[in-house]
């Protein structure tokens, strides 16, 4: 895995416990508003229920037992009015002397208000009601001044907000620092493991020389014999798979995408399959373009045609006898979305484990490859070109015919 992989990843991670943190945090944050909500109406509505027992006005000698749950100040600290309306809707009595912001007539609006709204209990704005049948001859509506109750709310609330976001944002920057930590020895093992491959590649490369040398000199003096034929061979067989470490150690730094252009996708397609025409025509095979004209996208030309000449290759090599191999191209518009798909008929393919595909050096058919000359790498490194483009890369078969679909975002 690359360092940008790596790094990738770590972001991933950070953003899933970010989310998680925050879910768990407005959970208990919504769980507190709602018991305070609850509470302040539990309190809210025994004092009004208090009030109307005291048949809408507290005085110095309540009635025994209906002030047990508040203190002797509630007499003092309250702030209510009362109407009382008789059968036929006239006015009884009224108590406004214990609220300074509520005139009379406004009193009596609010209180014709809750009546016709036919509700117990309600409020409008901070003032708190609830009415109640003192006889059957006469109504009483009482209302409360909440405002304390409720600033008291907001209060909490804020509070909550002004210790919950600060402390989200401490625990990320801790997050930040302590995963970027936590990752640096996989960092510098993936930079060591990508030196290693560079440089014990570029050291193969001298001994399987002086092998080679020896073995053309042993055919120019002796001729050629099975015994110099087979070590020429794994001469070229060691070679290529050299390229091919090569080749898996540049693909993981491919996420550098500063060289990207538009580049037309269809053009660069037909030029990476006609080098294939040759070899597909001497095996008695076929290939069949599908390619929609002046498909666009902002990448890299030569990743595009590497990607292309992988999947090709790998269809040539693994196609049946005769079979044909079809290359299509489409954009998807509505998406922004490029489609390529790669098929060739595969008839031993039905009972193949197509999710290991794209594993590096894993080879479905072991009997076959050596002939054919893979090694298990060309489609992990076309997966990850794929993925350069925020794209997704997967292999099906249906009615013999084996088909690798990639599906790229232009990014324009």
């Amino acid at each position: 895995m690359s360092k940008n992989a790596i790094n990738k990843l770590r972001l991933k991670f950070i953003g899933i416990f970010m989310g998680v943190l925050i879910a768990i945090i407005g959970l208990f944050s919504v769980s507190i508003h709602i018991i305070n909500q609850y509470n302040r109406n539990r309190v809210i509505n025994a004092a009004l229920s208090y009030i109307v027992d005291q048949n809408g006005e507290i005085n110095k000698n309540p009635k025994a037992g209906s002030f047990d749950d508040f203190s002797t100040e509630f007499h003092y600290s309250a702030r209510y009015f009362s109407v009382t309306y008789n059968k036929d809707g006239s006015i009884a009595r009224s108590t406004t002397s214990h609220i300074a912001a509520v005139s009379r007539s406004q009193a009596y609006n609010l209180a014709r208000k809750a009546l016709r709204s036919g509700d117990e209990t309600g409020h409008y704005g901070v003032y708190y009601y609830k009415v109640a049948k003192l006889s059957k001859k006469q109504t009483l509506v009482v209302f409360l001044d909440c405002t304390t109750q409720i600033e008291s709310s907001k209060n909490l609330t804020m509070t909550i907000i002004m210790v919950t976001l600060p402390g989200i944002l401490l625990v990320f920057v801790c997050a930040l620092a302590i995963s970027k930590r936590a990752v640096r020895p996989e960092i510098e093992n993936a930079e060591r493991q990508n030196l290693f491959i560079t440089n014990a590649s570029h050291e193969l490369k001298t001994p399987l020389a002086v092998i080679r040398a020896n073995m053309e000199v042993e055919e120019m003096m002796n001729g050629e014999d099975e015994w110099t034929k087979s070590t020429m061979n794994q001469v070229e067989r060691m070679n290529g798979l050299i390229q091919n470490l090569v080749m898996i150690a540049k693909a993981q730094e491919q996420e550098n995408r500063e060289g990207d252009a538009i580049i037309n996708v269809s053009t660069l397609i037909n030029e990476s399959i006609d080098p294939f025409m040759s070899l597909v025509q001497s095996e008695n095979k076929q290939i069949i373009r599908t390619i929609q004209s002046d498909v666009m996208m902002k990448g890299d030309a030569s990743k595009v045609r590497q990607l292309c000449s992988l999947l090709v290759d790998n269809a040539v090599k693994y196609c049946d006898d005769q079979g044909t191999i079809t290359v299509a191209l489409s954009a998807l518009k509505k998406d922004k979305v490029i489609r390529l798909d790669v098929s060739n008929t595969y008839a031993d393919g039905k009972n193949v484990d197509y999710t290991k595909f794209f594993d590096r050096f894993y080879r479905a058919d072991q009997s076959h490859n050596i002939d054919r000359g893979g090694y298990g790498i060309g489609l992990s490194i076309a997966e990850s070109i794929v993925r350069l483009y925020g794209g997704s890369i997967h292999a099906s078969w249906k009615e013999g015919i084996i088909t690798f679909t990639c599906m790229m975002k232009s990014k324009i």
